[in-house]
């Protein structure tokens, strides 16, 4: 299986309106052809360099874009909304959201066949490999609801447990900065000082100092 390569693109909706936004595909051609059929006519398609892809998208697996398309499809399946029309309202949902194009692409892989895990697999740099192994364990065992819930809880935890991790790291960064800071001005300025108060005596500084 060809592995899918993550694009960026310009084009303009139906409505001449001008859009920016981000999907998986296997080449540029099949990405082309996608956005065509959302309606998008492309001005731009490119792809990032690919270090930039492998070192910075896996860290944003657990976004706030992406919890919010966990929680709402699970609130949704809670109130015994089908998955297609869940999709298509959770497509309009994020219509000014960076999920815009992965939203679409997974609707229309969904109404066309595909599975949700199936369609999911296919935006790696959103829905990591075990994301996707339990949606499809619960589309096999028919608790998809019941483990949406608990994917959705289990990312809201591990987002507010990184924010407290990031936040720890702030105070000592700051202290740091700030003891550069002095030890640099002591360096600039207050150590020729002493070296001018040394010459006037026609002594020289330590060569430590």
């Amino acid at each position: 299986m060809q592995r899918t390569k993550h694009y960026h693109f310009v084009g303009r909706n139906q409505l001449g309106q001008t859009l920016r936004g981000e999907l998986d595909a296997i080449n540029k051609t099949l990405a082309t052809i996608c956005l065509h059929q959302q309606g998008i006519t492309v001005k731009k398609l490119y792809q990032k360099p690919g270090v930039i892809t492998q070192y910075f998208y896996p860290k944003r697996l657990i976004t706030r874009d992406t919890i919010a398309f966990t929680q709402q499809l699970s609130t949704l399946l809670r109130a015994k909304v089908p998955l297609i029309q869940a999709l298509e309202l959770l497509n309009h949902q994020f219509a000014s959201s960076r999920l815009k194009p992965i939203t679409q692409a997974i609707y229309y892989d969904v109404k066309t066949g595909l599975s949700l895990a199936q369609s999911l697999k296919k935006h790696p740099s959103h829905f990591h490999a075990t994301y996707c192994q339990v949606i499809h364990a619960g589309e096999v065992s028919g608790t998809l609801t019941i483990l949406m819930c608990e994917l959705a809880k289990h990312q809201s935890i591990r987002n507010r447990l990184n924010q407290k991790i990031r936040a720890s790291f702030i105070y000592p960064l700051a202290i740091l900065s700030i003891t550069c800071l002095i030890t640099v001005g002591i360096l600039l300025f207050v150590v020729p000082a002493f070296e001018g108060f040394f010459a006037s005596y026609q002594s020289t500084l330590p060569k430590p100092t």
